[in-house]
């Protein structure tokens, strides 16, 4: 069933003819400051219909957004909302349709998603729509990011999930729309803005003479469609400087409500008015960097072993560019993976298809596998089911010790996002039995791992320690704390922390027993990582699958490189990250009294290296005529480590220069954005705090609701019609697909139907860690419970198709048994909240109807996983791709690292020659004497070709070329590995092709 988020303005009556009602004017203006943003959205309709209308107006906007102003204008007058529980709005908003006047209407519907209705419009009258919201910029590569949504393509829905209600479809087209986007930014940043620049739409960028932290942002062409979502990107020179704000309201304000001319004018100077609130309030941002390894160097050292499972989207809205570029960023991380690592490939559609049972070993016959079927993946798997995968890739067996990270790429089209990212949420609370098994082959106290977290495992009662009825200890306490004591006999087996670690390690020598490997935190067993790539991707699902899974996301527009910027994601899963930070606000007034702060997000989320966190505070019914001492006033950071070993804090004090006394409250508004975040996380049972911080700093929430009534003289009569206001589809990528509902309501296909032959699916059955394993890769179907597949016919007829929705009708894959786990100081903290800029590189700016490799050949055990068949690599080349339009450089760099070796070595060979634009000649009569091995010398060749005539595409090659040096420094010294490099680097000035 397809639940396409539709927006519009469109009308609420039945059985009435649909006439057209023309949105004439869409502006969007933005104060962008630092971190945040307000936005101004203006819609203006005309009512050109013989009868009053009620409209339905449904938009996108920022997940992380708070709507906090709502009002409209309709000729002479401006109809100012109000904030009211939802349903007492929704009885005000229709008492005042049945008494014929006009009412307003603004009400969440999920989270990215708000309907506006507008009552009771009259004949030929003309309204503008005034909504106004604030919302966090996000940072990528050293740039502030701001996104205005736009459009969001229809969502998929399996067929066993509820969708979020929704408006009745409208009729869409990309084509038809007659209105068009304006917009205009004023940016203040809090050092010299360095670039702005954005990948979706032209620019016109005034910087402010005099003033290089001030810009002026305008669209460089007059003729905009809202067809996909508007970007900037900021650079400034302190993007990673920690800093505090803290912004006051002036007291005894009165917001005047806006006049007519402020909300219809649509030049490029639109004023912005201060936002209204009900009570005075304090806002607090804290902007923190953290430089993790450079303050904690001997507990932040690379994962000497991890699993890396790759999760991409193969459903049919991905076709054309975006699997392309899923392709090379695959193949990109593929060579980017560490020494010792293991890995997976799974993609997914209707159904998901592994290339291997478990994950495999990284080894040069499994890289080369693995590259073979990454350049063959197609966006041929139908619709666009990210539960069925995630549930199989969770509850796969893995090894305690090789943290767990999923790479999740999509474009985010689906509609049970809610189900999706409950499961990732509810499946990472029982990951501490990973800790617990990772206690027992490291031979440490359980409770290192744990803490006070309860989780399943094995223990005793100890008579000789007073340890019973619910006390206890662990397996490893038991055999060497507790060796010789009174144990009861017989192990119990529950949700448990043992008490002999909670005693310190006075009493428990297992928790200071020295271990094998370092300890992994328990938030690390099971990460997360989300990229969301093309025009209409939803931000609720990428950012919350990050949310919940506690990693990391992106963005990737078109037009820009998804290498780049998933590369530098990679990176950061090869290292630990801080769990959790407590932070202490010190708030002060000039007459000395401390301030209750109340935080969000609180607890924080992970803290990953070289990253920027914002965390708020608010301040509620703050005392009238006070004043903020702002040398005083700071606030103290102290992290933890995975072990829960709390390290020196760290302080970032306020200054006179982020203290702003002001009559707006952007700060205020987020921070009880965050705050309701929080308490809706928390469950139904933080309702009514929600209600009461949603009433009393004016912000829209899932329960509260702007209202706005026009008392008329004349209270409108006659029969209210219905009509559509068509809406702008997503763009596509070049030879893409859009996905669009079918026409019965019930299935989901591909706009442009394939008629490529089905797929063969290998017969296999249910699999465990014992017995004999699948054929592979695995196709598995999203259905639950049923039989196994059957092994499909070699037919080029396209799969059965149900009559209602042209959905595949396809059989069941096996349920898996539960995995089975088996046994197997701080530094100098305030360096790592710098107040100086980081070191980071800047960013830069297939056929459909192809199928699937084809299966395997059947393994009769999962011992034969170690190495994917050879013959599958002579059998199968990759598909060709198109290099039209890449830059040379850009095909160089990737010519070069699939020559790579999965040690980081390159062999000397023609092929490393042509790619670097010299001769296999010149090469080998340059190789220093005292190089016997050629593979050395052709490496430190490569590493020199990359840092030199590629050393712009370094946040692609990064990983490469670390990879690189280890493997020399393996076989050589490191005074001897960049003497080795040097000497390359003048070969490659001399006789490479300068890119």
């Amino acid at each position: 069933m397809v639940s396409p988020k539709l927006f519009g303005l469109f009308f609420c009556g039945v059985g009435q003819p649909q006439e057209p009602v023309p949105l004439t004017k869409v502006h969007v203006s933005a104060s962008i400051s630092d971190c945040t943003a307000k936005v101004t959205l203006l819609q203006t309709y005309k009512n050109t219909t013989r009868n009053p209308i009620e409209a339905e107006y449904t938009f996108p906007i920022d997940e992380l957004g708070a709507v906090c102003a709502f009002s409209v204008e309709i000729g002479d007058k401006v109809v100012v909302g109000e904030i009211n529980e939802k349903e007492k709005a929704l009885q005000r908003y229709d008492d005042a349709i049945a008494s014929g006047h006009g009412a307003y209407l603004a009400s969440m519907t999920s989270p990215d998603v708000m309907k506006c209705s507008v009552g009771n419009l009259p004949v030929g009258q003309e309204c503008t729509v005034r909504l106004v919201y604030v919302t966090e910029l996000e940072v990528e590569l050293q740039r502030a990011r701001f996104v205005v949504p736009t459009t969001v393509a229809p969502r998929y829905t399996p067929p066993s999930s509820t969708p979020r209600p929704v408006a009745p479809t409208p009729p869409v087209t990309a084509t038809t729309v007659p209105y068009r986007l304006t917009f205009n930014a004023e940016i203040t940043m809090p050092s010299s803005i360095t670039n702005v620049s954005s990948p979706s739409h032209p620019l016109e960028v005034q910087l402010h003479e005099g003033e290089p932290a001030r810009a002026t942002i305008t669209l460089g062409t007059t003729n905009t469609t809202l067809d996909k979502d508007l970007v900037l990107l900021i650079g400034h020179s302190t993007p990673f400087a920690s800093r505090l704000w803290v912004e006051r309201q002036l007291p005894n304000i009165t917001t005047p409500s806006p006049s007519p001319s402020s909300l219809s004018n649509n030049n490029n100077n639109i004023a912005q008015p201060p936002l209204p609130s009900s009570s005075p309030s304090l806002g607090a941002m804290a902007v923190i960097y953290t430089d993790i390894q450079a303050a904690f160097p001997s507990h932040f050292k690379d994962y000497d072993h991890c699993e890396f499972v790759f999760l991409v989207d193969q459903s049919g809205s991905m076709a054309g560019s975006q699997i392309q570029d899923a392709r090379h960023a695959l193949q990109l991380m593929l060579r980017s993976l560490p020494v010792g690592c293991l890995f997976n490939i799974v993609g997914f559609g209707s159904k998901f298809v592994a290339m291997s049972p478990t994950s495999l070993p990284y080894n040069q016959a499994n890289l080369d596998a693995a590259n073979m079927y990454a350049s063959n993946i197609e966006a041929n798997l139908g619709g666009t089911e990210l539960l069925p995968p995630l549930q199989w890739i969770l509850r796969n067996s893995s090894v305690p010790t090789y943290p767990r990270q999923i790479f999740v790429i999509t474009d985010g089209q689906i509609s049970n996002t809610q189900e999706v990212l409950d499961y990732i949420t509810s499946a990472a609370e029982p990951m501490t039995e990973r800790s617990v098994a990772a206690s027992v082959s490291n031979g440490l106290c359980s409770y290192k791992y744990t803490d006070k977290q309860y989780a399943c495992q094995s223990w005793w009662e100890c008579r000789t320690c007073n340890l019973a009825n619910d006390l206890g200890v662990c397996l490893v306490c038991k055999n060497t704390c507790h060796a010789g004591h009174d144990l009861v006999p017989g192990a119990r087996f529950s949700q448990f922390f043992c008490d002999c670690g909670a005693r310190g390690v006075s009493a428990c020598r297992s928790l200071l027993q020295p271990s094998p490997t370092p300890p992994i935190p328990s938030e690390a067993v099971v990460r997360v990582f989300s990229v969301g790539i093309g025009s209409a991707v939803s931000h609720e699902l990428v950012r919350g699958l990050a949310r919940a899974g506690r990693g990391t996301h992106l963005f990737v527009m078109p037009g820009e490189r998804l290498e780049a910027k998933i590369i530098g994601q990679l990176a950061l899963a090869m290292k630990p990250s801080l769990p959790k930070m407590e932070i202490t606000w010190n708030i002060f007034t000039t007459d000395g009294r401390k301030l209750e702060v109340k935080q969000g997000p609180s607890p924080t989320p992970p803290i990953f290296h070289k990253t920027r966190m914002l965390v708020f505070g608010l301040v509620e019914d703050l005392p009238q005529g006070i004043d903020i001492d702002p040398d005083r006033s700071s606030i103290q950071l102290a992290p933890s480590l995975f072990n829960n070993q709390s390290l020196p804090p760290a302080t970032i004090a306020l200054g006179q220069a982020h203290l702003r006394q002001t009559d707006d409250s952007t700060l205020t508004k987020l921070a009880a954005k965050r705050l309701v975040a929080d308490y809706d996380a928390k469950g139904p049972q933080f309702n009514d705090d929600v209600v009461r911080l949603s009433l009393s700093q004016r912000i829209v929430t899932p329960l509260t609701s702007f209202v706005a009534v026009e008392k008329r003289r004349d209270p409108v009569t006659g029969t209210m019609q219905s009509v559509v206001v068509p809406s702008a589809l997503p763009q596509i990528s070049p030879h893409g697909h859009l996905a669009m509902p079918s026409s019965g309501g019930a299935g989901y296909m591909p706009f442009s139907i394939s008629s490529a032959p089905a797929p063969h699916a290998a017969a296999f059955a249910p699999f465990s860690s014992l017995g004999g394993g699948p054929s592979f890769p695995h196709q598995h179907n999203y259905a639950y419970g049923a039989a196994a597949m059957a092994p499909s016919p070699a037919s080029s007829a396209p799969p059965q198709m149900s009559q209602a929705g042209m959905r595949p009708m396809m059989a069941g894959y096996p349920q898996q048994a539960a995995p089975s786990f088996a046994s197997s100081s701080s530094g100098a903290l305030s360096s790592a909240f710098s107040l100086q800029p980081a070191s980071l590189p800047s960013p830069s700016s297939s056929s459909f109807h192809s199928p699937p490799p084809p299966p395997y050949p059947a393994m009769s055990s999962p011992s034969s996983y170690t190495s994917i068949p050879g013959d599958y690599m002579s059998s199968h080349a990759p598909s060709p791709t198109s290099t039209t339009t890449e830059p040379a450089s850009h095909r160089s760099l990737r010519t070069l690292v699939q020559q790579q070796t999965f040690q980081g070595s390159w062999q000397l060979t023609p092929a490393l020659a042509t790619a670097m634009g010299a001769t296999i000649t010149s090469l080998q009569s340059s190789q220093p004497k005292h190089v016997a091995d050629s593979s050395i010398w052709g490496t430190a060749l490569a590493i020199a070709f990359l840092e030199g005539p590629l050393a712009l595409l370094h946040d692609r090659w990064q990983l490469v070329v670390q990879k690189a040096r280890t493997w020399l420094s393996s076989v050589m010294s490191a005074d001897q590995v960049d003497d080795l490099i040097g000497a390359a680097a003048l070969v490659v000035a001399q006789s490479a092709a300068i890119i």
